[in-house]
């Protein structure tokens, strides 16, 4: 079991008080690119921030979902405090490259997790 900066239950208060704003703003899929907030909801702490990734966070009673480089997936099964298939790497060929971009992989897997008609 990994070792969190705050209990469990810290991060289950956190996530109560952002998703009562969210249901005020009407917002039903929040997505968080800033590595600081990422790591307030998560835990996730890890130097990948050069390379674009998101936490996805549901309205209803959900686990947040981490998504960033697959090498970089390996840190946040060591200081996430989500279940392993909520920690998900995009594939390496996403990276530097001119032809695609790890968000259009990103907005695919939101759209495959039935996520992608949300506000």
């Amino acid at each position: 079991m990994i070792e969190l900066p705050f209990a469990r239950a810290e991060y289950q208060r956190r996530l109560g008080k952002i998703r009562a704003e969210m249901a005020r703003r009407g917002i039903e899929l929040l997505i968080v690119n800033d590595v600081a907030n990422q790591h307030y909801i998560t835990g996730y702490d890890g130097w990948s921030f050069y390379t674009p990734q998101v936490v996805l966070v549901p309205i209803e009673d959900a686990e947040p979902v981490w998504i960033g480089r697959a090498m970089d997936a390996a840190g946040g099964l060591l200081t996430a405090w989500m279940k392993p298939e909520n920690v998900v790497g995009f594939p390496e060929d996403y990276v530097q490259r001119a032809d695609r971009h790890p968000m259009d992989w990103i907005a695919a897997w939101i759209v495959a997790k039935g996520w992608g008609n949300r506000h």
